[in-house]
């Protein structure tokens, strides 16, 4: 976990926000269990790290919403049910904080006063903290937050209030997407593509795949952070992303990872990744084949 991270009692905020007195504190370092869908309010100002984050937890199969202020997040509050808020700290209008204030005193029926809200914010600062932890928050990630750091604090946040958002047998856990290829005429429409131009992307991936996995395999064995930050970014904005959702936002997730020093977390996202690129490489070469 990164040292950016912290996580408050869910219970009682105000007075306790030591890390120790957490009901959950036995869980120690140990990687999150496999979660129940969530209803998850993501609110970011900035679009393209909305809809990372978004992408990032629906990928695992939970049911993330974006928007990019506080106004917009208090509708979307007020409008649907959710089961944690993760906001921004510096979100314009309506702030993180008095967000959260919001959600705390809130009486309306369809927005949960005991929701966990996580903040997440740019710099790693104890009056930020202290602001967190008085706004009613039950926990602090410093961007950019990997996606088994955030999901393991809001499975701490809901224990805080007393829920297990464990799955309780494997058909109630959230669902992982995987390597599906995007239907062509879905890339078609969405790039402004032709048929023959989809085939020449799929070619292109078929020839250059297995080289940038192996080359990105390598980085990874050797703990060389910045190079696989910097292989898994190329990958990650490379026509891949017009053909398959699924691998692109693993290497994107991996390059966040890498960049934010956990090796553990890269090294488990690519053993994530190699299964997803080598069935991918088969059902590309195949349409290649058929075309």
């Amino acid at each position: 976990m990164v040292s950016g991270a912290s996580f408050f009692s869910g219970r009682n905020i105000l007075s306790d926000a030591r890390p120790e007195a957490r009901p959950d504190a036995r869980y120690g370092s140990e990687a999150c269990p496999q979660l129940k869908p969530l209803r998850i309010l993501v609110a970011d100002s900035n679009p393209l790290g909305c809809k990372f984050i978004c992408a990032m937890l629906s990928r695992r199969g939970h049911h993330a919403a974006g928007v990019q202020d506080g106004a917009a997040a208090v509708a979307e509050l007020l409008r649907h049910p959710y089961d944690a808020l993760v906001t921004e700290l510096a979100l314009p209008g309506v702030d993180g904080a008095q967000l959260a204030q919001a959600v705390r005193t809130s009486t309306a029926p369809n927005l949960d006063p005991q929701m966990p809200v996580l903040a997440l914010a740019a710099r790693d600062a104890e009056e930020d903290r202290q602001r967190c932890v008085q706004s009613g928050m039950d926990g602090y990630l410093v961007k950019p937050a990997g996606a088994r750091e955030l999901l393991r604090a809001l499975y701490e946040a809901l224990l805080g209030y007393g829920r297990d958002a464990r799955a309780k047998h494997p058909a109630e856990a959230a669902r992982m997407m995987g390597a599906a290829l995007r239907p062509v005429p879905m890339v078609e429409e969405d790039f402004g593509l032709e048929t023959e131009d989809v085939r020449t992307l799929y070619a292109v991936l078929c020839g250059s795949l297995p080289d940038e996995l192996a080359t990105l395999r390598d980085a990874v064995a050797q703990g060389d952070l910045e190079r696989v930050a910097g292989l898994a970014h190329a990958l990650a904005g490379s026509v891949l992303d017009i053909v398959a959702e699924g691998p692109t936002l693993l290497a994107r997730e991996m390059e966040y990872a890498a960049r934010n020093g956990d090796a553990e977390e890269v090294v488990d996202l690519c053993a994530e990744l190699e299964p997803q690129v080598r069935l991918l490489h088969g059902l590309l070469c195949r349409g290649v084949a058929g075309a």
